[in-house]
């Protein structure tokens, strides 16, 4: 059998020495030229080869030529899905952002967020201050190895439920009050509502790792005004609180020793 007289082109003569990929190439270039042409499935303009002696519907790729000859659904061929980007002039409408609200985890502020699919969790927090405040106290509960955790709407609920005044000293608290560990987290107190108390800053700060009778103690020793050093547990304020004893010793006495 005559092969083609072409370099290591081995097919079948057709005429003038050569096979017929190489006749088309040098005396029929135009036999079958490329044209552009339009994917009879996805609708993606591509150039394609005219003619043939198979009449084949156009294909951008194997894929599509694949879904041609086994389509995956069946839509007509006008159908928006098989043409949206190219051919179609349909354009989904712009969906809204729909906004939720929720309270935060931590304060008792309500925030607003846009609803998130349903594989997004909505935020917990209504600020990033929020969120690194609680990982702040939990941190610090975790150093000293006590349990327990608290949020500050229900310390805002207990400040609101003895009027807003300081637990030692009576004053009401115009600005923010300051949840106080009654036995200190430091010395073994737990990091929840039953440890805890409104008090103002000055007493706050005053009393740091102390307990009630090491800071009446102190405060006679420093020649202060006395504070109320006894939490009775069967008043209403002071009903919340389970007193717990301290281990070791204050900072401020771990260093005057």
């Amino acid at each position: 059998m005559k092969t083609c007289t072409k370099d290591n082109c081995d097919r079948a003569h057709r005429a003038r020495g050569l096979c017929a990929s190489h006749y088309n190439q040098e005396h029929a270039p135009s036999r079958h030229a490329k044209k552009l042409t339009t994917c009879a499935w996805c609708g993606t303009e591509v150039m394609k080869n005219s003619g043939g002696s198979k009449a084949r519907r156009p294909a951008c790729s194997d894929q599509c030529r694949q879904w041609i000859q086994n389509p995956y659904c069946v839509l007509p061929a006008t159908h928006w899905a098989r043409w949206y980007g190219k051919a179609s002039a349909w354009k989904p409408k712009a969906s809204k952002p729909r906004f939720m609200s929720r309270q935060c985890a931590d304060c008792p502020s309500y925030f607003i967020y846009e609803n998130l699919p349903k594989y997004n969790s909505p935020p917990l927090y209504c600020s990033s201050q929020c969120g690194k405040r609680v990982s702040e106290r939990n941190r610090r509960a975790k150093g000293y190895g006590v349990i327990g955790e608290y949020t500050r709407k229900g310390f805002y609920a207990l400040v609101a439920s003895v009027g807003g005044m300081c637990s030692y000293c009576d004053v009401v608290m115009d600005g923010q009050a300051d949840a106080d560990h009654v036995t200190p987290i430091s010395r073994g107190g737990l990091n929840n509502l039953s440890n805890l108390t409104p008090a103002c800053r000055p007493c706050n700060g005053d009393k740091s790792d102390m307990t009630l009778s090491e800071w009446a103690a102190s405060r006679a020793e420093r020649g202060l005004e006395p504070r109320r050093y006894k939490l009775d547990t069967r008043l209403p304020r002071f009903m919340n609180l389970t007193l717990t004893e301290a281990t070791g010793v204050p900072y401020r006495f771990s260093l005057a020793a």
